[in-house]
C-alpha cells in the first residue's frame, strides 16, 4: 500500500489556515510596513526640492522627524511580526510532534509491508525546514512583494510612462521568471528530497546492522551502495539547481535591465521637464527597492521549493492509513475472553490469499498453538484478532461480541501482542510499567515471574532506574524478551497473542515462559505462534498449516521442531 502526496500549494494553504489569525496580522503588518517604507523616498523627494529652492531649515527638520517616527513604527511592527512568527513556529513544531506520536502506534499493518516506520519518521526533521522557510516567506517575501506592489503603484502616479514600466515588470516577473523558467523545479526538488531520505535510510541500516558491514564483503557492499545513493542525490540536486538557477539568473537580469532602463527613462523625462529632479530621485530609490525585492525572489523561490517538498514529506506521515479507531461497545468483562473465528479469510497488502475460510473456537482460559508452513498466514491471524488488520471476509467474536462492534479502546485494554524486541529507550522500570501507576513491588514481582528474580542485577547488569537503549542493546536477546513479557504481565490482558516470541529465547528463559503460560491460563486466553514442540505441548489445541490448508488437533504436538 502506497501513501499519496498531493498538491504542495494546497498543503501550504491548509497549514496557514490553522494559523489564519496570526498570518493575517503578519500580512497586515507587512502592508503597513510597505507603506511606511515609502516615507523615505517621498521625504527625499521633498528634501531635494526644498534644498533646490534654498528655503528655510524648518521643512528639513520636519521631514527628518517624520522619517524618525516612521522608522520607530517600522521597528515596532517588525518586532511584533517576529514574535508572532515565533509563536507560529512553536505551535507548528508541537502540533507536528504530537500528531505524529498520536498516529504511529495505530499505523495500518498493510503500510508496514511497504515502509519501515523509523525511516518514515525521519521526515519529522523537515519540521525545521518548514518552520524556518515559512517564517522567511512571511517576514521577508510577503513584505517584499507588498512593498514592490505599493512602490509600483506610487511611481505609476509620477508619469504614464512609469505605468508602462510597471506593466512590463509584472509581465516579465510573474509569467516568465516565476513560472516558465522554473516550471520543472518543484518536481526536481521532490526527487532531490526523496534521494536525500534514501541516503539517510541506508546510513541507518549501516548503523543498525553494523556487525554485517564490519566484514570485508559487507563493508565493500555498504560503501558501494552508499556511493550509488549519494550519486543519485547529487544528480537530483544538480537537476534541481539547473532549474532554480535559471530563475535566479533571470531575476538578476531583471535587476540589471530594469535599473538601467528606468534611470535612462527618468533622466529623459527630467530633461523634457515632465518630471522634477526630486521626483526622479524618489522614483529611482523606489525602483531600486522594488528591483532589489524582486531579485530576492530568486532566493525566496528556493525557500518555497524547500518548504513545498518538506510539507509533502510531513503530510506523508499525516496521511498514513490507520487502523479504524472506532467507537462501540465497551462491555464490563473481566478475566480471560473466549475467541471464536468463523470463515475467516486474510490477505496481505498485495492481495495474496494466505488464510481462507478458517474457523476455530478457543474457550476462555485456553491456549491455541499455531504452527506449520504458513508463517505469514499465522501472523495475519494474530494481526486480525488484535484488530490491526481488516479481514477480507469472515467474523471474529470475542466473548460472543462481534469484534467490529467493540470499542477500539476496549480491544487495546484487553489484548496484548508479543512480537519481537519491543524495548524502547528509557529506564528498565519505564519499559515494564509504561504508565507510572504501578508500585515498584509489582514491577519486581513481574520480573521475578519471567525469571529475572533474585539475580536481577546480575542478569541485567543494571538497576530498575538505569537506562536501556532502543532494542535493549546492553541485554542479551532472551533477557530483552523477558523484560517485554514482564510488561505484558502488568497489563493483565484478557487475550495474549504471541507471534514466534518464545522461539527466539534460550532454554533457561524458556523454562520460565512455560511456567508463566501455566500460571496465566487462569485469567488469560492465549494464541501462540511457535515452532517449538515443547511450547506446543503446553497448548490445549494446535492449528497446523500445510500448503495453505489447516487442521486443528486437540492433542498437543510433541517431538521435533515444526516448520
Amino acid at each position: 500500500m502506497k501513501i499519496s502526496t498531493g498538491n504542495p500549494l494546497s498543503k501550504i494553504q491548509n497549514l496557514l489556515r490553522l494559523e489564519s489569525k496570526d498570518v493575517t496580522i503578519i500580512i497586515f503588518y507587512g502592508l503597513v510596513m510597505a507603506l511606511l517604507s515609502l516615507i523615505v523616498p517621498v521625504a527625499i523627494s521633498s528634501l531635494v526640492n526644498t534644498v533646490a529652492f534654498g528655503v528655510f531649515l524648518q521643512p528639513v527638520l520636519v521631514l527628518t522627524f517624520i522619517v524618525f517616527v516612521a522608522y520607530i513604527f517600522l521597528t515596532v511592527l517588525t518586532a511584533m511580526q517576529t514574535i508572532l512568527a515565533e509563536m507560529i513556529q512553536r505551535r507548528f513544531f508541537a502540533r507536528s510532534a504530537i500528531g505524529i506520536a498520536n498516529r504511529m502506534p495505530f499505523i495500518n499493518r498493510d503500510i508496514l509491508d511497504d515502509y519501515y516506520p523509523p525511516e518514515l519518521v525521519n521526515r519529522f526533521f523537515d519540521t525545521m525546514t518548514v518552520q524556518k522557510g515559512l517564517i522567511t516567506l512571511m517576514l521577508e517575501a510577503i513584505p517584499g512583494f507588498l512593498g514592490a506592489m505599493v512602490g509600483l503603484f506610487i511611481i505609476a502616479l509620477y508619469h504614464p510612462y512609469f505605468l508602462v514600466f510597471d506593466i512590463i515588470i509584472l509581465l516579465i516577473t510573474v509569467p516568465l521568471l516565476g513560472y516558465y523558467l522554473g516550471r520543472n523545479a518543484y518536481n526536481a526538488k521532490m526527487d532531490e528530497s526523496t534521494a536525500k531520505y534514501k541516503v539517510a535510510a541506508w546510513l541507518q541500516d549501516i548503523s543498525r546492522h553494523n556487525l554485517t558491514f564490519r566484514t570485508v564483503r559487507g563493508f565493500d557492499y555498504a560503501m558501494d551502495r552508499n556511493e550509488n545513493n549519494v550519486n543519485e542525490y547529487l544528480s537530483s540536486r544538480a537537476k534541481y539547481f539547473k532549474f532554480w538557477m535559471r530563475q535566479f539568473v533571470g531575476f538578476l537580469g531583471l535587476k540589471t535591465i530594469g535599473s538601467s532602463f528606468f534611470l535612462g527613462l527618468g533622466g529623459y523625462l527630467v530633461i523634457q521637464r515632465e518630471l522634477t529632479l526630486g521626483q526622479l530621485v524618489a522614483a529611482e530609490i523606489i525602483v531600486l527597492t522594488i528591483i532589489d525585492n524582486l531579485t530576492k525572489f530568486g532566493k525566496y523561490l528556493e525557500v518555497y521549493y524547500d518548504v513545498s517538498a518538506a510539507i509533502v514529506k510531513l503530510t506523508k506521515l499525516e496521511e498514513i492509513p490507520l487502523v479504524e479507531r472506532r467507537k462501540g461497545l465497551n462491555p464490563d468483562v473481566q478475566g480471560a475472553l473466549s475467541i471464536m473465528v468463523q470463515n475467516l479469510s486474510l490477505e496481505d497488502s498485495s492481495g495474496n490469499d494466505f488464510v481462507s475460510n478458517l474457523s476455530f473456537k478457543i474457550p476462555s482460559g485456553k491456549i491455541l498453538g499455531i504452527t506449520g508452513d504458513n508463517p505469514i498466514g499465522a501472523a495475519l491471524i494474530i494481526d486480525a484478532i488484535a484488530g490491526l488488520r481488516e479481514p477480507a471476509g469472515g467474523i471474529i467474536q470475542l466473548q460472543e461480541f462481534d469484534q467490529r462492534d467493540l470499542d477500539e479502546e476496549f480491544l487495546r485494554s484487553k489484548i496484548v501482542l508479543l512480537r519481537g524486541n519491543e524495548i524502547f529507550e528509557g529506564s528498565l522500570i519505564e519499559n515494564v510499567q509504561l504508565r507510572n501507576d504501578c508500585p515498584e513491588t509489582m514491577v519486581r514481582d513481574a520480573l521475578e515471574r519471567v525469571g529475572l528474580n533474585g539475580n536481577l542485577t546480575k542478569n541485567l547488569n543494571t538497576g530498575l532506574t538505569d537506562h536501556l537503549q532502543t532494542y535493549g542493546s546492553e541485554l542479551n536477546p532472551t533477557t530483552a524478551h523477558q523484560v517485554t513479557a514482564a510488561r505484558a504481565i502488568l497489563q493483565r490482558p484478557g487475550i495474549l497473542l504471541v507471534d514466534e516470541f518464545f522461539d527466539d529465547m534460550a532454554d533457561y528463559g524458556l523454562e520460565n515462559m512455560k511456567s508463566l503460560m501455566k500460571e496465566m491460563k487462569r485469567k488469560t486466553t492465549m494464541i501462540i505462534v511457535t515452532y517449538n514442540p515443547d511450547i506446543l505441548a503446553l497448548c490445549d489445541s494446535v492449528l497446523m498449516f500445510r500448503n495453505l490448508s489447516y487442521k486443528i488437533s486437540t492433542s498437543p504436538a510433541r517431538g521435533k521442531r515444526v516448520r
